[in-house]
């Protein structure tokens, strides 16, 4: 996943998109990177400051509880549906168990509501 993808699923979740300030004076003073956008401390680490990997459960139950929150749940499993992905999926399974398989693993889960938010973006324009 890109940087553009974990930047919009972090706006999504409604968090700050950490810019550190490259500043070797602040990091003296201060003992690390600060955010450039909400003043967050943190370490810089591989061109990141404290942002979501978006490749671990937690990522994925908070993408989850937002969009649930947001009550969009019902329109993010039709766009899932909708794929040719869950097409092959569920050809193999009369129960549902491979498509939750399929939709609750990382990253494909980010990877999914990530295509799902351009989609809406674009529609939006």
């Amino acid at each position: 996943m890109d940087e553009e993808s974990r930047k919009r699923l972090t706006e999504y979740l409604g968090e700050c998109w950490h810019i550190p300030t490259p500043h070797l004076r602040i990091i003296f003073l201060y003992g690390g990177d600060i955010c450039r956008k909400c003043g967050e401390r943190g370490d810089f680490h591989d061109g990141q400051l404290n942002n979501r990997p978006f490749t671990t459960g937690n990522d994925m139950l908070d993408l989850k509880y937002k969009i649930a929150e947001k009550g969009e749940w019902k329109e993010f499993i039709h766009y899932c549906i909708a794929t040719e992905q869950v097409e092959r999926v569920m050809s193999f399974s009369e129960d549902f168990t491979d498509l939750t398989t399929w939709l609750f693993t990382m990253p494909r889960f980010a990877e999914l509501v990530d295509e799902w938010l351009k989609g809406k973006e674009a529609k939006d324009g």
